[in-house]
């Protein structure tokens, strides 16, 4: 698929809007309620269960890793994992908390979200060895619903075909931030524009969906 314009995407979000079936909206409302309910990280076993959760719906699972700890994933998660995210709970539940008072302002609290995203990823690269973005992105998602938006391979893809060449201006409010996720919510924020130029307020999960459905039908063309 090459780059749309403008009033392509606008037309193919319409096509979307229509078409939408949202099948896996109750198992995500069983996700963002676990997180709504106990949103703090003080306790291990709530630790273990959101992040066991929300990594294995999403193809995303922490225990995925390239340490040799010869530790299985029960243990990896509750000898490493648990502790070490309690370690920083306060911090993080400090930053999501001012993140979800912002009440969906994304352009206003782009430090905020990109640092909180890098701080998260930096802590999981010291227990696995690797980046785990995609992860990160999708766990703050279901913690900060209005203010991340989820990254992956087929959201990356997606967006790419929508929108070529980001503002990228934003960043510099931020002293540091994870790149990759940086660039993809530059696109994001663009794309988010164009579309509530047109209709109501489009939240993270909307966009999500309409990009997923956008490289369903580029796989069907092929």
């Amino acid at each position: 698929m090459a780059i749309l314009d403008k009033n392509s995407i606008i037309q193919k979000y319409k096509e979307f809007l229509e078409k939408y079936d949202d099948v896996w909206g109750y198992g995500n409302s069983i996700l963002y309620d676990m997180c709504e309910n106990a949103p703090r990280h003080d306790r291990d076993d709530v630790i273990v269960a959101k992040i066991w959760l929300i990594g294995r719906s999403y193809s995303a699972a922490v225990e995925r890793r390239k340490t040799k700890d010869g530790l299985s994933g029960d243990e990896f998660y509750r000898i490493k994992v648990a502790p070490k995210i309690r370690e920083i709970s306060k911090e993080l539940d400090g930053r999501i908390e001012l993140l979800n008072d912002k009440k969906g302002d994304i352009s206003g609290s782009i430090k905020e979200i990109l640092e909180t995203h890098l701080f998260l990823v930096n802590l999981l690269k010291e227990i696995t060895e690797m980046e785990k973005r995609s992860f990160v992105s999708k766990y703050l998602h279901f913690h900060c619903p209005d203010m991340f938006f989820i990254y992956d391979s087929r959201a990356r893809s997606a967006i790419r075909k929508m929108i070529n060449a980001p503002d990228k201006s934003i960043l510099s409010k931020c002293d540091d931030y994870e790149k990759e996720y940086a660039d993809f919510v530059c696109r994001m924020i663009e794309l988010k524009r164009l579309l509530e130029d047109n209709n109501t307020k489009i939240t993270p999960r909307q966009l999500d969906e309409f990009l997923l459905y956008m490289e369903e039908k580029d796989k069907t063309r092929d």
